[in-house]
């Protein structure tokens, strides 16, 4: 444990006057939180899906929102609701920007490709 303790103090970061510490980060140095959505979907089109990945990249970027993870193999970790044959999980820079995304009149197409190809829940978290 000494070791540690002593490796600690020689790193740059860690080291001050001596003994350990961790750096402190300005509110101007903080980074800006995201807020997250969990996309649950049940495809029964595979090709209106194939159409709705072409451009969903494009449309959450256009409000600053992006793909964090996706998967077509999700494992459910406690039963209470169906698997879905997919699952992801969306960021946004801030809560408006996810819901401005849901209402974009110019994404209307867009959302409708997500939803001809099954079902689908989209579930902001915050």
């Amino acid at each position: 444990m000494q070791f540690c303790m002593g490796h600690l103090q020689k790193h740059p970061v860690f080291a001050k006057a001596g003994r350990a510490y961790l750096p402190t980060i300005t509110e101007k140095e903080r980074p800006t939180p995201m807020i997250y959505a969990t996309v649950n979907m049940t495809i029964t089109d595979p090709e209106a899906l194939a159409a709705y990945r072409e451009r969903a990249g494009e449309a959450l970027a256009r409000h600053g929102g992006k793909l964090e993870a996706a998967s077509p193999t999700p494992t459910l970790l406690d039963d209470g609701l169906p698997l879905p044959t997919m699952a992801g999980v969306l960021s946004f820079p801030s809560r408006e920007a996810a819901l401005a995304w849901r209402d974009d009149p110019a994404l209307a197409e867009v959302h409708a490709l997500r939803r001809a190809s099954g079902t689908s829940s989209i579930i902001l978290v915050g």
